[in-house]
């Protein structure tokens, strides 16, 4: 992975503890991701604070999609629209109390539907699997007991809106700033 880290461990049946890098070190981020997926939501929150190689490995889409499935059921494409608005409820009782969360579209564009000037507002980022992301914005988990509600809307700009594939909104932990 690139990154050493220096940790501390025992090493079974002497007892002693061993100061160096990490044996997590040398595994792709992909395997560790796979491993920490198998975990809670919480789980996978304090192992990122642990070691800089959890904080990487859980980032990835695996280890949240099946805790967290705010996925649309079906991709929605947006045609030719004045205004548009999104919105999503979550239970927070499915995340982790304590922890402060982003919130994400998850998105594509259509070029050749895309008319006129694209504005990087939300200023996006590839993903690895070829989607588009923009934060939405943070909520922190306190008592895990209420909704969250997301919501996209724009209905200000004078222009028609098209080319738009929405896949769905993700929340994640947020990475320290």
């Amino acid at each position: 992975m690139g990154q050493q880290n220096s940790v501390e461990y025992r090493v079974e049946g002497r007892g002693d503890i061993v100061t160096g890098p990490s044996p997590f070190d040398d595994l792709p981020v992909e395997c560790i991701s796979n491993i920490i997926s198998f975990t809670s939501p919480r789980d996978a929150c304090v192992v990122s604070s642990v070691l800089k190689t959890f904080g990487s490995a859980v980032q990835s889409d695996s280890v949240w999609e099946k805790s967290l499935p705010l996925w649309f059921e079906k991709v929605a494409e947006l045609l030719s629209v004045w205004w548009f608005e999104i919105r999503g409820k979550m239970n927070t009782r499915l995340l982790s109390l304590g922890t402060r969360y982003s919130a994400y579209i998850v998105f594509k564009t259509d070029a050749r539907k895309v008319r006129g000037e694209m504005r990087d507002v939300m200023k996006p980022k590839k993903r690895e699997d070829g989607w588009m992301e923009a934060e939405l914005g943070e909520f922190f988990n306190e008592k895990g007991c209420y909704e969250v509600e997301l919501s996209v809307i724009e209905i200000k700009s004078p222009y028609w809106k098209c080319g738009l594939i929405i896949q769905g909104i993700e929340c994640r932990p947020t990475r320290s700033r």
